[in-house]
């Protein structure tokens, strides 16, 4: 069937519409570090080779401008909160390095991060660049942009879906986020918490000497070695987080399907 010439532009625009909030939302291309032009031309590439194969999938009739502006507005809103459901798991990632640094003393040195946009410390930046970089050594920004063509073969163009329901599954996974992040720094944490006691311990035990002025600098130090110690649990975690961001990303794909 041959359809006009202005109909293709419309299902072209309308992918680009949601492959841009996605590029614009999602962490591994919404960084600042990534020139704009790239972006766009990332965009552009994504949307024209989505659009050459699954062209076949699309329900979209013909349409008024009014009602035109609605499906716009829908598929950047789809767009958005798909790069959204894979920011909550890289956040994951944020959040253990800052749990770390906070317990070290590290977050005292917190600097502001021009990639992300955020106020990082030392353990911060290292957890989130090690998963970033995790991310393409290990292909898994493939199985991301893989999930995102496969949204339009489960959310064709101009198929109704529940974006409710979506939302709700959001909120409800954010516990599990909370869970992903102090699982990673757990480790870390844990034997923290075990120098504080020993710390305790002593400043009962000789009062006279000033615990202060030691146990600072005593953390750094043992939150430094321990962190080099565990890097394999680090990485077999981060593993872990960053083959599960494709995997909630399909999730949420289907439940609002």
């Amino acid at each position: 069937m041959l359809f006009p010439a202005g109909f293709h532009l419309q299902v072209l625009l309308l992918i680009l519409l949601r492959t841009g909030g996605f590029v614009a939302a999602a962490p591994l291309f919404s960084s600042r570090g990534i020139p704009m032009t790239l972006k766009v031309l990332l965009t552009v590439v994504l949307s024209l080779s989505i659009y050459v194969f699954s062209f076949s999938g699309v329900v979209l009739p013909q349409l008024a401008d009014a009602l035109y502006l609605l499906y716009a507005l829908r598929e950047i809103l789809m767009g958005l909160t798909m790069g959204y459901v894979v920011q909550i798991v890289y956040s994951a990632v944020q959040m253990a390095g800052q749990l770390v640094d906070f317990q070290i003393g590290f977050s005292i040195s917190a600097v502001y991060n021009p990639m992300s946009g955020t106020t990082q410390a030392i353990m911060g930046r290292l957890y989130t660049m090690t998963a970033l970089v995790l991310l393409f050594v290990t292909d898994a920004h493939h199985l991301i942009l893989s999930a995102l063509y496969k949204s339009f073969e489960v959310l064709p163009l101009g198929a109704a879906f529940s974006l409710t329901t979506g939302m709700g599954w959001i909120l409800k996974t954010f516990s599990i986020f909370f869970a992903i992040a102090f699982q990673i720094a757990v480790p870390i944490l844990l034997v923290l918490l075990m120098t504080d006691l020993v710390m305790g311990l002593v400043s009962r035990t000789i009062p006279s000497l000033n615990v202060l002025m030691l146990g600072m600098p005593l953390k750094t130090l043992i939150g430094l070695v321990f962190s080099m110690m565990g890097l394999p649990v680090l990485l077999h975690s981060l593993l872990k987080v960053i083959g599960d961001m494709s995997l909630y990303l399909e999730q949420w794909i289907q439940r609002i399907a």
